[in-house]
């Protein structure tokens, strides 16, 4: 008589391996991965660079920028072009539909600016900004710090309205938007909670105009003189 058992079916480890894998595969893996661990680098290191005697402490907050630049800007970068084989271009290092991100640019600029002037003036915003303390006591040092948060806020926008909103483009359409959200929400989990609030809103239009107009620029903009702006206000 033929053999009518049932076939056999793999083990719970190896199904589960195997629903693993199929996570991993293909682009969304690599950049996913590659997302979460670099993060946690940045997270949990951000005095990375006093610690191997790079920076002075009272200058950590550099230390700390460069750390950005590299788990943010340059390690993406490498990913996309050697992991990957695509362009950045793909990812929002491009000029884009600058009509579309300028527009964004001077209406967002023109509702949040206002909101910063009237944060300004609470202690919590005046007690953490700016963020280089050095800078509360000799104003000069504001220009070398603005000009270092200008590349930090680069290497941010890259990261989070770039890598991982074109990364995960494909595979999700327009519901990446939010995927990208919610690890820039939490990177803003030691600053004052208002901020962290606002930070939900801006993740979201940040990322409504980079996915509409796949560049980077308008959202760095945007980005870069509104934190200039909170430094300047919480110091006058």
């Amino acid at each position: 008589m033929p053999d009518e058992s049932p076939p056999r079916q793999p083990s719970e480890l190896r199904a589960s391996l195997q629903v693993l894998r199929e996570s991993l595969s293909g682009g969304v893996g690599l950049v996913g991965v590659s997302a979460v661990a670099l993060l946690l680098i940045v997270w949990a290191h951000p005095d990375f660079a006093y610690r191997v005697k790079l920076v002075r402490y009272d200058w950590v907050q550099f230390g700390w920028i460069g750390l950005n630049l590299v788990c943010l800007l340059l390690i993406p970068i490498l990913v996309i072009r050697f992991g990957l084989r695509e362009s950045v271009r793909d990812y929002g290092l491009a000029l884009g539909d600058w009509r579309l991100w300028g527009k964004h640019a001077i209406v967002y600029l023109a509702i949040v600016l206002p909101v910063i002037a009237i944060a300004s003036r609470t202690p919590a915003f005046r007690q953490f900004y700016p963020m280089f303390a050095l800078a509360r006591e000799n104003h000069w040092l504001l220009i070398p710090w603005e000009l270092a948060y200008g590349a930090y806020f680069f290497a941010w926008e890259f990261f989070f309205r770039g890598f991982l909103l074109h990364g995960f483009r494909r595979q999700f359409g327009a519901a990446t938007i939010v995927v990208q959200l919610i690890p820039f929400v939490m990177m803003h989990f030691r600053k004052p909670e208002a901020e962290v609030w606002a930070s939900v809103i801006a993740g979201l239009a940040l990322g409504v105009t980079a996915y509409r107009s796949r560049s980077t620029l308008g959202c760095w903009i945007v980005h870069w003189i509104c934190a200039a702006a909170m430094d300047l206000l919480a110091l006058v």
